[in-house]
């Protein structure tokens, strides 16, 4: 069997989580591949795959705004895909993986399974206030992707039997949930603050245009922002020499990944 990971991962978290699903599917001998949607948008093959896994973080408490900017690229299919989501969070993914598996359904993907994973928090707003307010320093650790053997067993229990079920994720009543629905592109991208570049800094590598899920940055030759940015803060967290500042946070907070390697 042939398993595809489609993993939107902003600064590693649920890239560890993707990496870690396919090595527990290539120990019940499928063979998997983890693609990265928004360097490698390719979506053209996705039927001659068994099973389709799409992941992302939870960003105001729903799946991030990058997941919606990939899976608008993705083509609706045209014979009914098996597939799975996964997410991770700082502990309050809410009903991210039931609008994931809402929005798939209408791709006509199968969502066979479901599994949240807790993350450190990544949001520069609440980590600029010490180490208290970064919370889960160190998540995700080995304990908290134990829950992936038995993920990845019950995804390929379905599979060998064909007897594949949609995963039904409860609605989970909150009212981040609520909060989170009136949090648009144009919220979070207020939210960020004013954007600039420090150009003694910047060395023009271009990482904050190529992990761009928005594609809302261009060089000319210092980084400019459009009015598509999603707030995401990956080109702040990701930018190699901290050339990128807000009038939120100055410099503070950046996030610079997960303890555990990918």
């Amino acid at each position: 069997m042939r398993g595809l990971i489609s993993c939107y991962s902003t600064t590693g978290n649920t890239r560890v989580v993707a990496e870690r699903i396919a090595t527990e599917m290539s120990e019940q001998g499928m063979e998997v591949v983890v693609r990265d949607p928004v360097r490698e948008p390719d979506f053209d093959d996705l039927s001659s795959y068994d099973v389709v896994g799409f992941g992302t973080p939870t960003m105001a408490w729903k799946p991030s705004w990058g997941f919606y900017e990939v899976l608008g690229l993705v083509p609706t299919q045209k014979k009914l895909v098996p597939s799975f989501v996964f997410c991770t969070s700082g502990g309050q993914p809410i009903n991210t993986l039931r609008t994931m598996s809402h929005s798939l359904t209408e791709k006509n993907f199968l969502v066979i399974e479901g599994l949240e994973v807790t993350a450190e928090t990544n949001w520069p707003v609440a980590r600029q206030f010490g180490e208290k307010a970064k919370g889960l320093v160190g998540k995700p650790e080995e304990s908290d992707l134990e829950a992936v053997g038995p993920f990845v067993q019950g995804i390929v229990r379905q599979l060998e039997s064909k007897n594949l079920r949609s995963k039904v994720f409860d609605f989970k009543v909150s009212p981040l949930h609520l909060i989170g629905k009136r949090a648009g592109p144009k919220e979070l991208r207020r939210a960020m603050g004013t954007k600039k570049v420090d150009r003694k800094r910047c060395i023009q590598c271009a990482a904050c245009a190529v992990g761009c899920a928005a594609r809302a940055i261009s060089l000319r030759p210092y980084p400019i922002f459009s009015k598509h940015c999603i707030g995401c803060w990956a080109c702040y967290n990701g930018c190699p020499t901290e050339a990128i500042t807000t009038s939120v946070t100055g410099g503070r907070g950046r996030y610079k990944g997960p303890a555990l390697a990918v």
